[in-house]
């Protein structure tokens, strides 16, 4: 089964300005891997080559029941928004609330909202929350 997981990485970049070693910074990616796998191995293995020395990961965290929107649709930004909506149990005719992440890819929040209102079908007032991640990108 795929999963979804956020990595955090220290990486040091070369840089053709500055000629002594740059202090590595947090870069994030979202990583789908099969279970057993390890997505820290996959951001090892795409960042090595770009990387003036070795890459650390600093953290993996395992993202639960995530959907991507417009992902095919590649922008400038990954924002993350949350929608919350109703569903209605014909067994039991009760209604359950339900409270869904989405990563959404962007140029700027109005783009990623039309991208939520368009693929996901939710209007605005679904829509609890949005905001720009640091997430640089989608391995």
């Amino acid at each position: 089964m795929n999963q979804i997981s956020l990595v955090t990485a220290r990486v040091v970049r070369q840089n053709a300005q500055y000629t002594y070693k740059l202090k590595g910074k947090g870069e994030q990616y979202l990583v789908r891997h099969e279970d057993g796998e390890n997505a820290g191995d996959k951001v090892l293995e795409y960042l090595t080559p770009y990387a003036v020395s070795p890459v650390t990961i600093e953290a993996i965290k395992l993202q639960k029941n995530v959907e991507f929107v417009n992902e095919g649709d590649v922008k400038d930004h990954i924002y993350k928004c949350v929608v919350e909506y109703v569903t209605l149990n014909e067994n039991s005719g009760k209604e359950t609330r339900v409270r869904k992440p989405l990563y959404v890819f962007g140029s700027d929040v109005r783009d990623a909202l039309h991208g939520v209102e368009e693929n996901f079908g939710m209007e605005d007032d679904g829509i609890t929350s949005i905001s720009l991640t640091k997430i640089i990108e989608l391995l």
